[in-house]
């Protein structure tokens, strides 16, 4: 009896995980995030290079998987900014009279 009821906690597990992947087998690639966040207008200071790198290992160490790895990105970058925590981009000056963003 315990042997049925493990293999049907392993069948609900892969019907939860349908159509999900780790961050790293995901696709998304850092311009993506970047992209994701310049279009966001409360994200548009957000360090992609470090909430990329964030979701990334926060997937691999605790196996966690999805279907938007954008979204996730987006909301871990949302929960720090509600807390005043938010990871802003380097300030990269491009001429001595100016401050610009990092491209």
């Amino acid at each position: 009896m315990t042997a049925h009821m493990e293999n049907e906690n392993e069948n609900e597990n892969k019907d939860n995980n349908k159509g999900t992947t780790l961050f790293k087998n995901s696709g998304v690639k850092v311009e993506d995030i970047k992209k994701a966040f310049a279009e966001s207008e409360d994200l548009k200071e957000a360090d992609h290079n470090y909430y990329f790198h964030t979701v990334m290992d926060w997937s691999e160490a605790n196996d966690k998987r999805k279907k938007d790895w954008i979204a996730t990105a987006r909301n871990f970058a949302r929960g720090d900014l509600k807390k005043g925590e938010m990871k802003k981009r380097t300030i990269v000056r491009t001429n001595p009279h100016k401050f610009a963003f990092e491209k």
